[in-house]
Protein backbone atom coordinates (compact mmCIF):
# COMPACT_ATOMS: atom_id res chain seq x y z
CA UNK A 1 0.00 0.00 0.00
CA UNK A 2 2.99 2.34 0.14
CA UNK A 3 2.23 3.13 -3.52
CA UNK A 4 -0.59 5.35 -2.22
CA UNK A 5 1.27 7.54 0.26
CA UNK A 6 3.50 7.60 3.30
CA UNK A 7 2.53 4.99 5.89
CA UNK A 8 2.56 6.27 9.47
CA UNK A 9 1.79 2.87 11.02
CA UNK A 10 0.65 -0.59 10.04
CA UNK A 11 -0.19 -3.74 11.90
CA UNK A 12 -1.16 -7.28 10.92
CA UNK A 13 -3.36 -8.92 13.52
CA UNK A 14 -1.97 -12.24 14.77
CA UNK A 15 -3.41 -14.97 16.96
CA UNK A 16 -1.43 -14.72 20.20
CA UNK A 17 -1.27 -18.48 20.70
CA UNK A 18 -0.58 -19.80 17.19
CA UNK A 19 1.25 -16.66 15.97
CA UNK A 20 -0.61 -17.04 12.66
CA UNK A 21 -2.19 -14.12 10.86
CA UNK A 22 -5.88 -13.64 11.58
CA UNK A 23 -6.36 -12.44 8.00
CA UNK A 24 -6.67 -8.71 8.55
CA UNK A 25 -4.72 -5.67 9.61
CA UNK A 26 -4.72 -1.90 9.73
CA UNK A 27 -2.75 0.74 7.83
CA UNK A 28 -2.53 4.36 8.96
CA UNK A 29 -1.44 6.83 6.30
CA UNK A 30 0.31 10.06 7.15
CA UNK A 31 -1.99 11.96 4.78
CA UNK A 32 -5.75 11.28 4.82
CA UNK A 33 -6.00 11.74 1.03
CA UNK A 34 -3.92 8.57 0.60
CA UNK A 35 -6.78 6.56 2.10
CA UNK A 36 -9.09 7.40 -0.82
CA UNK A 37 -6.51 6.17 -3.33
CA UNK A 38 -5.84 2.94 -1.42
CA UNK A 39 -9.52 2.14 -0.86
CA UNK A 40 -10.49 2.71 -4.49
CA UNK A 41 -7.78 0.38 -5.87
CA UNK A 42 -7.79 -3.42 -6.05
CA UNK A 43 -5.08 -5.27 -4.15
CA UNK A 44 -3.43 -8.68 -4.32
CA UNK A 45 -1.27 -9.90 -1.43
CA UNK A 46 0.55 -13.24 -1.72
CA UNK A 47 -1.60 -14.12 -4.72
CA UNK A 48 -4.89 -13.42 -2.94
CA UNK A 49 -7.28 -10.62 -3.77
CA UNK A 50 -7.94 -8.57 -0.62
CA UNK A 51 -10.43 -5.86 0.18
CA UNK A 52 -9.42 -2.52 1.60
CA UNK A 53 -11.92 -0.57 3.68
CA UNK A 54 -11.91 2.47 5.91
CA UNK A 55 -11.91 1.76 9.63
CA UNK A 56 -15.10 3.55 10.64
CA UNK A 57 -17.39 3.50 13.60
CA UNK A 58 -20.88 2.14 13.04
CA UNK A 59 -23.10 5.20 13.35
CA UNK A 60 -26.42 3.33 13.17
CA UNK A 61 -26.79 3.22 16.97
CA UNK A 62 -25.53 -0.32 17.57
CA UNK A 63 -24.58 0.53 21.16
CA UNK A 64 -21.34 -0.18 22.95
CA UNK A 65 -20.43 3.46 23.56
CA UNK A 66 -19.22 6.03 21.17
CA UNK A 67 -18.16 9.59 20.95
CA UNK A 68 -14.72 10.83 20.16
CA UNK A 69 -15.18 10.41 16.43
CA UNK A 70 -13.71 12.32 13.54
CA UNK A 71 -15.84 12.66 10.41
CA UNK A 72 -14.39 12.14 6.93
CA UNK A 73 -15.51 13.47 3.53
CA UNK A 74 -17.78 10.47 2.86
CA UNK A 75 -19.75 10.89 6.10
CA UNK A 76 -18.08 7.97 7.91
CA UNK A 77 -16.92 8.68 11.40
CA UNK A 78 -13.52 7.44 12.55
CA UNK A 79 -13.48 6.31 16.11
CA UNK A 80 -10.45 7.60 18.00
CA UNK A 81 -11.48 6.42 21.47
CA UNK A 82 -12.65 2.81 20.94
CA UNK A 83 -10.53 -0.33 20.53
CA UNK A 84 -11.26 -3.91 19.61
CA UNK A 85 -9.78 -6.43 22.07
CA UNK A 86 -9.40 -9.96 20.69
CA UNK A 87 -8.11 -13.21 22.11
CA UNK A 88 -9.61 -12.80 25.56
CA UNK A 89 -9.08 -15.82 27.83
CA UNK A 90 -12.15 -17.83 28.82
CA UNK A 91 -12.00 -16.57 32.41
CA UNK A 92 -11.87 -12.89 31.45
CA UNK A 93 -14.92 -10.95 32.56
CA UNK A 94 -15.92 -7.30 32.24
CA UNK A 95 -14.20 -6.33 35.50
CA UNK A 96 -10.87 -7.82 34.37
CA UNK A 97 -11.15 -6.11 30.99
CA UNK A 98 -11.83 -2.72 32.62
CA UNK A 99 -9.16 -3.22 35.25
CA UNK A 100 -6.47 -4.06 32.71
CA UNK A 101 -7.23 -1.33 30.17
CA UNK A 102 -7.92 1.26 32.89
CA UNK A 103 -4.15 1.65 33.25
CA UNK A 104 -4.12 3.46 29.89
CA UNK A 105 -6.85 5.99 30.60
CA UNK A 106 -10.32 6.57 31.98
CA UNK A 107 -12.83 4.13 30.48
CA UNK A 108 -16.18 5.42 29.29
CA UNK A 109 -17.59 2.02 28.33
CA UNK A 110 -16.47 -1.58 27.89
CA UNK A 111 -18.13 -4.78 26.75
CA UNK A 112 -17.18 -8.44 26.54
CA UNK A 113 -19.18 -9.92 23.67
CA UNK A 114 -21.36 -12.85 24.75
CA UNK A 115 -22.86 -15.77 22.83
CA UNK A 116 -26.61 -15.52 23.40
CA UNK A 117 -27.17 -19.28 23.10
CA UNK A 118 -24.45 -20.49 25.49
CA UNK A 119 -24.06 -17.37 27.67
CA UNK A 120 -20.29 -17.78 27.31
CA UNK A 121 -18.17 -14.96 26.05
CA UNK A 122 -16.95 -15.06 22.46
CA UNK A 123 -13.29 -14.22 23.15
CA UNK A 124 -13.40 -10.55 22.23
CA UNK A 125 -14.73 -7.21 23.35
CA UNK A 126 -14.46 -3.45 23.00
CA UNK A 127 -13.14 -0.71 25.26
CA UNK A 128 -14.13 2.93 24.80
CA UNK A 129 -11.89 5.48 26.50
CA UNK A 130 -12.88 9.01 27.47
CA UNK A 131 -9.84 10.40 25.61
CA UNK A 132 -7.85 9.29 22.52
CA UNK A 133 -4.71 9.07 24.70
CA UNK A 134 -6.11 5.85 26.22
CA UNK A 135 -6.22 4.23 22.79
CA UNK A 136 -2.69 5.42 22.03
CA UNK A 137 -1.39 3.98 25.31
CA UNK A 138 -3.05 0.61 24.72
CA UNK A 139 -1.77 0.39 21.15
CA UNK A 140 1.79 1.37 22.11
CA UNK A 141 1.74 -1.45 24.67
CA UNK A 142 0.19 -3.97 22.22
CA UNK A 143 2.87 -6.68 22.49
CA UNK A 144 2.67 -6.62 26.29
CA UNK A 145 -1.13 -6.57 26.61
CA UNK A 146 -2.06 -9.82 28.34
CA UNK A 147 -4.92 -10.71 30.62
CA UNK A 148 -4.33 -13.93 32.57
CA UNK A 149 -1.24 -14.63 30.41
CA UNK A 150 -3.20 -14.51 27.14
Amino acid sequence: LSNYGTIADCIVMYDKESQRSRGFGFVTFKDASSVDDAVSASHVIDGRSVSCKRAVRDTRGSGGGGGGGRQDDSGGQYNVVKIFVGGLPAICDLDKLKSFFGQFGEIQDAVVMMDQATQRHRGFGFVTFKEPAGVEGAIQNDKMNKIDNK
